[in-house]
């Protein structure tokens, strides 16, 4: 199942692939274009903003009940269409109820994540969870 975040960011990429080599386009076309980048571009966060993408996390995580034991991240740039792929490596812990309403949260929420891959393993009185989360940031 193709998920809201990867749809987005094929037609972000194609869109923005097709202006740059399409040569001349009509203004119907320039401005309709120009819409559908600007939709998705809104909603798409600029690599400036990922102070604010970690304390949502945290938020949620705290609003979850949800104690993120360590966070890893990496950035991986593709300059032909100015956006970074941002991969979110969290290790978390809580109750099963607690982790699958965080991992909702993030699938669902105002930011754009994809949940990549879950490894739950149980503990003794909680679940604990090495989650790797997919967002996708606009360099320029």
């Amino acid at each position: 199942m193709e998920s809201r975040l990867t749809r987005e960011l094929v037609s972000y990429s194609a869109i923005r692939k097709e202006v740059a080599t399409g040569g001349l386009l009509s203004f119907q076309d320039v401005y309709k274009k120009r819409d559908i980048l600007g939709d998705i571009e809104k909603r798409l966060r600029s690599q400036k903003d990922f102070s604010k993408l970690i304390t949502y996390l945290f938020e949620q995580a705290m609003f979850t009940r949800i104690e993120i034991k360590d966070v890893n991240y990496s950035f991986d740039e593709n300059k032909e269409i100015q956006v970074s792929k941002l991969t979110l490596r969290l290790n978390i812990e809580g109750d099963y109820e607690d982790l699958r309403r965080f991992i909702y949260n993030m699938e669902s929420g105002s930011h754009l994540f994809r949940v990549d891959s879950v490894k739950i393993t149980r503990g003794q009185e909680k679940v604990a969870a090495s989650i790797t989360l997919i967002s996708y940031l606009k360099t320029s």
